[in-house]
């Protein structure tokens, strides 16, 4: 049975053909509107010259395509006009190409059907499916674009976890091991005695206060001296470090708080130190009987809260052995005046001064911090060795304790902590003012040498790490054996028990991996166990499920 085409939809295309022809520009009216005739097919001359254009062959690949009417009709095929009655009947077509479906094929209408589907869709999109971005903005806006979904299979899993297990246990037992091989000695001192108190804590119920010990002992600190045993041996070098828990000293203020200008010698004017502040001036205000009226140089947080405990070491001549027999250096610096930074005995403070007002005087004169610095280096150097000559009869240098044991200072070098690049462009060589020096309105240690040439001033100001700020005081280049006897004398003039921070002192050595810590070889060791033990679930799943079925 042959399809029939319904009329209204034919008349609906034809006419809009008809009026696209007629807003077409044209020099003669009769050669582009074809009577009914020349449509129907009838001979005429105008008409053969100028039949009417195929629909088919109107539509480009840029050319939008009418939308396909819901009656189903075929808008592509439809016959002409002149052939249909003019009472809206339809007769059979005598051609079987457009009226009926041939074997095989699809019918017209769903060839048409396809066509309006791809033409709106390249209309919707604003360009052709052929533009230069038609189709991948239309799968961009459809959200189509081709993507890689894996499938999850238990070879693909097996094999992620396995990589997962290799890295975790190829990092995690190296850095384990060399973490395990760095020794570490820890020993808290602000609770120690004289400090100690009946109830275990820095203020007890009887009303002790640590800090009232502080202040009346002035200048020399509380002394206090703590016994520590070496678990294995230590070879060199050995950095001796302090630690102070609570300093917080990450805190952003607390890191800004401090000129650089100052700090490399220069003598900005007082208003432009805010970023100082509230240590600009000593006593917060200027003050015309102190120097430059109390403007503190270097000011800031930073600097005045200098660390002043000093430290010094000893060793047992009997459980050290060469250690103890190779000693004879400076103690470190327990017996220092004046609240500085540095440390030695009183005679020893003494030349260090001197050494650094020499080295101000040359750097002066000679306007060379070079040659200030060299001089420096040299003068202490003569002041150790002529230390190390008069302490090396060995009776002197020997100092019994109540258990009858000899013990022998050991040298710790404090100026191997200065780092070259700082001492060159960061600090400049000059003394500083109103640091810290009235001892009622002091809030750290002050500096006995001029800025360039103080060690343990420039390893503090380094920015800390952590909240707990752990700072390097000295390197020790003896090696200590286990079991061997040491004794720590402190100076304790630091002032943490206004906040309640710990302080300890830390002997550690260093492997390639750094100082001991096993939080990140752990890590990867519980990630290699995780994949392990998931590896095995899912081999034990899969090995259930293929017997069940």
């Amino acid at each position: 049975m042959k399809a029939t085409v319904a009329p209204s939809a034919a008349f609906r295309q034809v006419a809009s053909l008809r009026e696209d022809d007629r807003s077409a520009p044209s020099t003669s009216s009769a050669l582009h509107q074809p009577s009914l005739a020349s449509c129907s097919g009838t001979s005429s001359g105008l008409g053969a010259r100028n039949p009417r254009p195929d629909t088919r062959s109107v539509r480009g690949p840029h050319t939008a395509s009418p939308r396909r009417p819901h009656d189903g009709a075929d808008i592509s095929n439809a016959p002409p006009p002149g052939n249909d009655p003019p009472d809206g009947s339809t007769g059979a077509a005598g051609d079987g190409g457009n009226g009926g479906t041939a074997a095989g094929n699809p019918p017209d209408s769903q060839r048409a059907r396809g066509r309006g589907r791809r033409g709106r869709g390249s209309d919707e999109g604003g360009r052709a499916d052929g533009g230069p971005r038609g189709g991948a903005f239309r799968r961009f806006r459809e959200q189509t674009y081709d993507v890689f979904r894996p499938q999850p299979t238990l070879p693909g899993a097996l094999a992620v976890l396995g990589l997962l297990f290799a890295l975790g246990l190829g990092l995690g037992i190296p850095l384990l091991l060399a973490s395990l091989r760095v020794v570490e000695i820890r020993i808290r001192y602000d609770n120690a005695d004289p400090l100690a108190t009946a109830a275990g804590g820095n203020i007890s119920d009887v009303g002790w206060d640590p800090q009232r010990a502080l202040w009346a002992s002035g200048d020399d600190g509380v002394r206090q001296s703590l016994t520590l045993t070496v678990p294995r041996a230590m070879r060199p070098p050995i950095f001796v470090m302090y630690e102070l828990e609570g300093l917080y000293g990450t805190h952003k203020r607390y890191v800004r708080s401090a000129s650089w200008e100052q700090l490399k010698g220069g003598h900005p004017p007082a208003s432009s130190l805010d970023i100082c502040q509230p240590r600009v001036y000593l006593g917060g205000r200027p003050n015309a009987s102190l120097p430059s009226s109390g403007l503190i140089h270097p000011c800031g947080l930073r600097a005045t809260s200098l660390f002043n405990d000093t430290f010094a070491l000893e060793a047992d001549a009997a459980t050290c052995g060469p250690a103890a027999a190779a000693a004879g250096g400076s103690s470190g610096g327990v017996s220092g005046a004046s609240g500085g930074s540095g440390g030695g005995s009183s005679g020893s403070v003494g030349g260090r001064r001197a050494a650094g007002r020499l080295l101000l005087l040359q750097h002066q004169t000679a306007g060379t911090a070079t040659a200030s610095l060299l001089l420096g280096r040299r003068l202490r150097q003569q002041q150790q060795q002529q230390q190390q000559q008069q302490q090396r009869p060995e009776s002197a240098a020997l100092r019994p304790d109540g258990a009858g044991r000899q013990f022998a200072p050991l040298a710790l070098d404090e100026q191997g902590i200065k780092w070259p690049l700082e001492v060159r462009h960061l600090y400049g060589m000059y003394n500083a003012t109103n640091l810290n020096s009235v001892p009622a309105l002091r809030t750290g240690g002050g500096l006995d040498e001029p800025v360039a040439a103080e060690g343990h001033f420039q390893v503090w100001m380094r920015p800390s790490a952590r909240p707990t700020a752990l700072k390097l005081y000295g390197v020790l280049h003896e090696q200590l054996p286990a079991g061997c006897v040491l004794r720590l004398h402190v100076a304790n003039r630091y002032n943490s028990y206004g906040w309640g921070g710990a302080k300890r002192v830390v002997l550690t050595t260093q492997s390639w991996y750094g100082m001991r810590n096993l939080v990140v070889p752990c890590a990867l060791l519980a990630v290699a166990a995780a994949a392990l033990a998931s590896a095995a679930l899912l081999l034990g799943l899969s090995t259930c499920l293929k017997r069940a079925a």
